[in-house]
């Protein structure tokens, strides 16, 4: 009666600690296929996107915390993974978001 009381308890446990372990990788960092992410790291794929400048002005953004400054009447291609925000020069605005579908078009600021 032991033995089974015992097996009993050992199969409850790791079907306790097993789910809690497998769910651990999130927590240290690391993404599903185990390799080191950058905490607050946009993830996805990569995306290519021209930027526009059709203002008589320069345009300063910030992307991936460095400033872009798009000359007035010009274009800049810029790569990023999807889920990049571009900002405003003071951070106050987000001007555009980076998805998948965005991949290979061009986006004009007036």
């Amino acid at each position: 009666m032991k033995i089974r009381q015992f097996v009993c308890t050992l199969a409850l446990s790791a079907c306790v600690v097993l789910p809690t372990v497998a769910q651990t990788s999130s927590l240290v960092g690391r993404s599903s296929n185990n390799t080191p992410v950058a905490a607050g790291e946009p993830k996805g794929k990569t995306v290519k996107i021209t930027l526009k400048n059709k203002t008589n002005a320069p345009l300063d953004l910030i992307v991936n915390d460095k400033t872009v400054t798009i000359a007035a009447n010009s274009e800049f291609d810029l790569k990023a993974p999807a889920g990049t925000d571009v900002y405003s020069s003071d951070r106050t605005l987000v001007k555009l978001h980076f998805t998948n579908e965005m991949n290979g078009n061009a986006v004009s600021f007036r």
